[in-house]
């Protein structure tokens, strides 16, 4: 039998006091039991107060993730994989299989990627391509993607793009020194 109880919250509307209407407290030492602020409400009030206490919640939020990063970094590196991917409009498993039917190399220079992460100083994963006329920045619409590309391909291809004649200036620049 579910109980209804009235928000604590400025709503004051009588609610099912299950954890669909209600989040649960959690305090160390203590059993679980159900708040007595709607989700809705409580929300309202956890954001007002980020908003009142800015810098201490910053700071808060930097320790929070710092050590949370320093206690599970397997776990970081997924969620800012799935959220590049999101950006790109695709999904990690899409990822997967595009670096599957590569063989796991990129698609220009059929090489693997070698290139090492500043901060996690491990192999960079293959850079999604996308048609920056279609989508200008890092983020896309997931139709102009167009394959797996290591760093230094990526970056030669942006300069191809967005140079006119690049190609041309490099072949000149070649033949010019050539014995």
């Amino acid at each position: 039998m579910t109980t209804q109880i009235v928000c604590t919250g400025p709503c004051k509307r009588t609610l099912n006091h299950t954890e669909e209407n209600f989040h649960m407290l959690r305090q160390k030492g203590k059993p679980e039991k159900l708040r007595t602020r709607c989700k809705q409400c409580h929300g309202l009030a956890v954001k007002a107060w980020q908003e009142k206490n800015a810098e201490k919640f910053r700071e808060y939020q930097k320790g929070w993730i710092k050590e949370d990063k320093a206690s599970d970094p397997e776990k970081w590196r997924e969620r800012q994989f799935n959220q590049d991917m999101r950006k790109m409009g695709k999904t990690p498993e899409w990822y997967n299989e595009t670096f599957a039917a590569q063989n796991s190399v990129c698609k220009i220079c059929r090489r693997p990627e070698i290139e090492i992460h500043p901060k996690t100083k491990q192999i960079q994963r293959l850079a999604v391509d996308h048609d920056h006329a279609c989508c200008p920045g890092d983020r896309s619409c997931g139709e102009c993607v167009r394959g797996l590309l290591c760093a230094k391909c990526n970056q030669c291809l942006h300069q191809v793009e967005e140079v006119p004649m690049w190609l041309y200036y490099v072949s000149d620049y070649l033949a010019s020194y050539k014995k």
